[in-house]
């Protein structure tokens, strides 16, 4: 049973992903543009590790549900940064149970642990 998030933009879950490990799953249809989940509370570092997501040349952060925000060469969403938070918005319509992708290459600098993509876009490159 869907239940009321307290964050009002908190329209994610947390499951079994088929990319990696686990990952977001939004709850709800979205369409190009809606704004999917917007973290304000997280804890700021110096160096990548992961699970951080690049906010600046040398500030990284982690919050608990984009840390599993997974890779696509073809994502359906995208990080918008301000000063002091990361909004996640669609770049399509994005239906409820999709995972929720972006393309770690438009944010990071510095992949902290290199993978072989395997989103099918790509042909496989190595994010580093």
């Amino acid at each position: 049973m869907f239940q009321s998030p307290k964050n009002k933009l908190d329209f994610i879950e947390i499951h079994r992903s088929e990319i990696n490990g686990y990952g977001l799953f939004s709850q709800l249809d979205m369409k190009k543009g809606d704004v999917v989940y917007v973290a304000n509370d997280y804890i700021s570092l110096r160096q990548p590790f992961y699970g951080t997501v690049q906010i600046g040349k040398s500030k990284h952060i982690m919050e608990d549900k984009l840390r599993y925000l997974n890779h696509s060469c073809s994502p359906n969403c995208k990080l918008v940064i301000s000063h002091d938070s990361v909004t996640v918005i669609s770049l399509k319509h994005i239906y409820a149970g999709q995972e929720l992708v972006c393309d770690y290459s438009i944010t990071e600098s510095i992949i902290p642990i290199p993978f072989s993509c395997n989103c099918g876009s790509c042909l496989g490159r190595i994010m580093s």
